[in-house]
């Protein structure tokens, strides 16, 4: 049989804590790939945003909005989403594809590290992450950025 001590800690809460709620409908992370035209100038942002439902009721995905801003500024963008319904205490991803145009686009390199925001929102619920529009290939001996060589 063990002795116990009246200083004994070895049990409950012994910090503060916090209790982060979170809605029924959330964004829960993003991925954003964005491919710049280097012809025509334009960029494609492929979007996979990985959304929580936990209502009791199916969420559609074309519900989903975007909004893309540059230095705060709101960009026009086309969007196409892929129908991916979010059904009740389910995960899934739900991919959208948008295209900036030519007006639009500033590429990211060293000398100009331009950054864009994109904001999704699903319910009540957003998520806002950077990225930054840029072409990186190798070619022969050379490497690339944005279709110049790098030094």
């Amino acid at each position: 049989m063990g002795s116990w001590s009246r200083g004994s800690t070895y049990g409950g809460i012994t910090r503060e804590v916090a209790l982060i709620t979170r809605p029924e409908l959330s964004v829960d992370n993003v991925k954003i790939v964005a491919t710049p035209d280097l012809g025509a100038g334009t960029a494609r942002l492929s979007i996979a945003a990985y959304v929580r439902n936990r209502s009791s009721q199916p969420w559609n995905g074309n519900d989903l909005r975007l909004v893309v801003a540059r230095q705060g500024e709101k960009i026009p963008v086309t969007i196409q989403v892929t129908g991916q319904v979010v059904g009740p205490q389910t995960d899934a991803v739900v991919r959208i594809e948008a295209t900036l145009a030519k007006e639009q686009v500033r590429l990211w390199s060293f000398d100009t590290p331009e950054l864009y925001e994109a904001e999704l929102t699903a319910g009540e619920d957003s998520v806002r992450t950077d990225f930054g529009i840029r072409s990186i290939e190798v070619r022969g001996t050379k490497l690339l950025l944005n279709g110049e060589p790098l030094r």
